[in-house]
């Protein structure tokens, strides 16, 4: 088994993600580069409009001018981090493949690592935890630790869906996270 400080190596030295790393940095710069000057521009232009307009001598202008201020800077910084979200799932699955797999094969025997795979929702439910209506899984692991005990692991959750009236009295459906972590089942055969 490695330690920690080996695994640490291991990890800063690959360089398949160093690379992923470094791109998600300059994206992250990029981003907010890019923020920052639509953000002007947008706000130069309001504000034009604004003094043109000369809008500051009435209340419901300056109201509407604000708002619309808002929710033009919330569509920029919405949609441009939607854009460059783009190198950070990039990045989670070969993050997953190459330093969780061996993070696990370090300290399991006889493993394997599914990272999109479901752990099978039967196996969550021989459990009988609690009652619910929507089930997901990932990062699914069949091991064995000593050579003989054998483990499945996954994160799981589920979620449970309510019926229940609206402001406005009609019905609609409301769902909430009844389960939300890693879930482990021993298999002692």
């Amino acid at each position: 088994m490695k330690s920690f400080e080996e695994m640490y190596k291991d990890l800063n030295n690959n360089t398949e993600l160093s690379k992923i790393e470094k791109k998600i940095k300059e994206e992250s710069k990029k981003e907010k580069r890019l923020n920052l000057i639509i953000g002007l521009i947008v706000n130069s232009i309001i504000i034009f409009f604004y003094i043109y307009l000369k809008a500051y001598n009435n209340f419901i202008m300056n109201m509407i001018f604000i708002i619309v201020g808002l929710m033009v800077n919330l569509i920029v910084l919405v949609t441009t981090t939607t854009i460059f979200n783009k190198a950070i799932q990039e990045y989670t699955p070969i993050f997953k493949e190459q330093f969780v797999k061996n993070l696990i094969n370090n300290f399991f025997d006889d493993v394997e690592y599914f990272s999109t795979k479901e752990m099978p929702e039967k196996i969550y439910n021989e459990g009988l935890y609690e009652d619910y209506d929507n089930y997901v899984s990932d990062d699914y692991i069949e091991a064995k630790i000593d050579n003989k005990y054998f483990i499945d692991i996954a994160e799981v959750e589920t979620e449970e869906e309510k019926e229940v009236k609206n402001s406005k009295g009609d019905m609609e459906t409301e769902t909430s996270i009844v389960f939300s972590r890693n879930f482990c089942k021993n298999c002692n055969g």
